[in-house]
């Protein structure tokens, strides 16, 4: 991809970071997902993997708190 003048470059966001991130965002839009909170970071230049913006989002959604147990 390099040669083509091609790269794949993610934001060194810790887990812990994204996590809080997704909680304020949830917070402000509960009722938005995955998808509102991807173009959320993006448009802040924010890039991570699709994983770990599913995970953190799961980790606090209180809808999926519950369906866990």
């Amino acid at each position: 991809m390099r040669q083509h003048g091609l790269a794949r470059r993610f934001t060194g966001a810790s887990e812990e970071a994204l996590e809080a991130r997704a909680r304020r965002f949830k917070q402000q839009r509960p009722m938005s997902g995955y998808r509102y909170f991807m173009g959320h970071l993006q448009v802040r230049g924010i890039k991570v993997q699709r994983w770990r913006l599913r995970d953190a989002l799961r980790r606090v959604s209180g809808v999926a708190r519950v369906l866990r147990l």
